[in-house]
């Protein structure tokens, strides 16, 4: 009997070890496959830091406010336009940034309400394209990453995309290209659309100033 129950507890310490070994298995392929799928986005976008030819667009809503941002940029020149929308008012606000060779203008539009600022004085504007995620040096990096996001697949706007989820946070990445397509958190939500080497000349042209008073 005694030897029945020596055995029996052996038995059971053994499958205990077994079923901890599979379960530490099973979660470092886990791990595995998302620092696979973080380098592979990492591979793709390591080039988009300098990208200076894309057209882009990115869309941001919450409960109160809606805003669009669209640019155009070409070899360190840009055109951009930002609307903001409130809630319940008709009335938004638009501010357009334009930058070629040593020419440079902001027009801001707030109502009836029409300014263009020159040169010295424009609003200053950082057009890039948005990389999907910062951690792109180091494995550790990528395996601290892994540890704290779920990573699945989900079709968005007709792309295949890896979706990152870590609590209320959730940012989709375009599977193809690397490229953020979308951010969500609580009600904050921001869309991202790209042309990459599209963009000529022609699309930077000098927007028109008329009706605009030069801000003094």
């Amino acid at each position: 009997m005694e030897k029945k129950t020596k055995a029996k507890k052996k038995y059971v310490g053994r499958s205990i070890l077994i079923i901890l070994a599979l379960i530490l298995i099973i979660f470092l392929i886990l791990i595995f496959r998302k620092v696979i799928i973080l380098s592979k986005i990492s591979g793709i976008t390591i080039g988009y830091a300098n990208q200076d030819n894309f057209y882009g667009e990115m869309y941001t809503y919450d409960n109160k406010n809606f805003s669009v941002i669209k640019t155009y940029r070409l070899d360190g020149n840009y055109l951009t336009t930002v609307s903001l929308y409130a809630n319940g008012n008709e009335e938004h606000r638009k501010i357009t940034m334009y930058k070629n060779g040593d020419e440079e203008l902001s027009l801001i539009e707030a109502g009836d309400n029409k300014t263009v600022i020159n040169n010295d004085y424009t609003i200053p504007i950082n057009s890039s394209v948005v990389n999907s995620y910062n951690y792109q040096n180091s494995i550790w990096d990528r395996i601290r990453l892994a540890l704290v996001f779920k990573i699945t697949k989900q079709e968005l706007y007709s792309k295949e995309c890896y979706v990152l989820e870590n609590n209320n946070w959730k940012i989709y990445i375009d599977s193809n290209t690397g490229l953020l397509v979308r951010e969500e958190q609580n009600s904050y939500v921001r869309d991202y659309f790209y042309e990459l080497n599209t963009v000529s000349q022609e699309d930077l042209q000098k927007p028109d100033t008329t009706g605009f008073k030069e801000a003094r």
